[in-house]
């Protein structure tokens, strides 16, 4: 399993990791579109443009469904066994996890998002529930593929608890205790579930095994984020992994042999990041991620060195699939919708603690609460609050989309590039307007859903195409 996330047999733009990030933040207001291109990732930005027949949108379906498989596989084999031993236990909580994650995957980028008035009615995937599973049949409902999801990590994490695998559980590259609970906060938040989101991001931030990267530390963190403590699970990539002119930071970064340098960050994300006041300069640790502005058919693009430089390899990185700072995130969004203040406001605050070099800050005269967030700086509502300060942290790392049409919310990429009507070489000094094609797409806009691939439709004629594509 751990190896088809690093999968390239069909073509390396194709491979697992890849299709993970860029059909998440490529689809936001995050990145700005600087290059046309002929790949199939220009229809991430374009939803008008999307289509069943792309490469990507096929490929990445296809491999979390091998992966299902190959869970179903490890579970039947284990569960033919007369008597399990503890490492025995401790793999089937892997195979657990790592089929519920992967239907997850598929699921937040196939269907809607989770909405409880519609989840009993839309459809979500096709449900494989063991390996001999290759009957011709439709997608389950959103909620019953939730429940499916939700039922396999609560069962991993009991698997973890009781089994033993001394020399898995203390190697980041697999599957863990940690994992299978921060995925569980995640999916919680997914669904709307405010309790057990919190309830389970509070195990594992109270577990003691993660700490968050200090302000000091976090520029190198995507350089060995399997060694760091922050991480609780990523791809464990070694140099014979690098995946070159197709990796992950490809696109986005400019530094080294095999990026392009297509995609950079959008001024409404480094204006949420406060890029250009004197207070955060040199102080905001994440800042270090932004690189040098440059031109690129007309547009001024500032790359992003996430998912780089692991091994001195500029392409190279174990990617975080999941940290710490997301889990504090989830609770703190938890504790907004249930109008905890005080509770959402620390966590958001123990984020910042860890990203400002209070140093330089003293240097500059400002003090740690001048950092610090209160109720002043809720302007709308604590939520969005929450989600900018994600958005911040979080950034090329897969979340921002996700976190927009689930909340409700419009994309809004008012700033010039190619998802616009964009030439190159036009004048891009003043935005294009709320009216412009490509500007403001509504959250429930039906090409944001990912078509199901042609190749599924024509293989099982009964597996129902989304509304759009049809």
């Amino acid at each position: 399993c751990y190896a088809t996330m690093k999968d390239d047999t069909e073509e390396s733009n194709y491979w697992w990791g890849r299709q993970y990030y860029q059909l998440a933040d490529f689809a936001s207001d995050d990145v700005v579109y600087g290059h046309e291109t002929s790949d199939d990732l220009n229809m991430i930005f374009r939803y008008d443009e999307r289509s069943p027949v792309l490469g990507n949108f096929r490929s990445f379906w296809a491999l979390n469904y091998k992966l299902i498989y190959s869970c179903n596989v490890a579970l039947a084999t284990i569960a033919q066994k007369e008597e399990l031993t503890a490492q025995d236990i401790y793999l089937r909580g892997e195979a657990e996890f790592f089929k519920a994650f992967c239907m997850h995957a598929l699921l937040k980028n196939y269907a809607r998002q989770y909405d409880p008035s519609t989840a009993s009615t839309e459809l979500g995937i096709i449900l494989r529930n063991d390996s001999s599973d290759s009957e011709l049949k439709d997608r389950s409902t959103i909620a019953d593929s939730y429940d499916s999801i939700i039922g396999l990590l609560l069962e991993a994490e009991k698997d973890f608890q009781n089994g033993s695998f001394p020399d898995r559980e203390s190697n980041k590259g697999f599957a863990s205790l940690g994992a299978a609970q921060a995925m569980l906060s995640r999916v919680f938040v997914f669904t709307q579930d405010w309790e057990k989101a919190a309830e389970y991001a509070t195990k594992v931030i109270d577990s003691g095994k993660y700490e968050l990267e200090s302000a000091k530390k976090f520029p190198s963190y995507f350089t060995e984020t399997y060694n760091r403590e922050e991480t609780i699970w990523c791809i464990r990539m070694i140099p014979t992994d690098d995946q070159g002119s197709a990796a992950v930071a490809s696109m986005i970064y400019n530094g080294a042999s095999g990026c392009w340098g297509e995609e950079g960050y959008s001024k409404p994300l480094l204006d949420d990041m406060n890029f250009e006041k004197e207070q955060y300069i040199d102080v905001d640790c994440r800042f270090s991620f932004v690189c040098a502005p440059y031109l690129k058919n007309g547009l001024t693009l500032y790359p992003c060195s996430k998912h780089t430089w692991q091994d001195g390899i500029g392409t190279l990185c174990s990617h975080p699939l999941l940290r710490l700072a997301e889990v504090y995130l989830n609770r703190a969004e938890a504790y907004a919708h249930l109008n905890n203040e005080n509770g959402a406001l620390a966590d958001l605050n123990e984020i910042i603690d860890h990203r400002m070099d209070y140093d330089v800050a003293a240097s500059k005269g400002f003090s740690p609460s001048d950092y610090h967030l209160t109720k002043a700086d809720i302007k709308t509502n604590l939520v969005d609050l929450v989600l900018t300060q994600k958005r911040v942290e979080l950034a090329f790392e897969g979340f921002r989309f996700y976190d927009l049409v689930r909340n409700k919310k419009d994309i809004v990429r008012n700033y010039w590039g190619f998802h616009t009507n964009y030439v190159n070489g036009q004048s891009s000094g003043l935005v294009p307007g709320l009216s412009a094609p490509g500007v403001v797409t509504k959250y429930d806009y039906g090409r944001l859903v990912c078509p199901i691939p042609q190749q599924e439709i024509l293989n099982n004629p009964v597996c129902t195409q989304n509304e759009a594509y049809k």
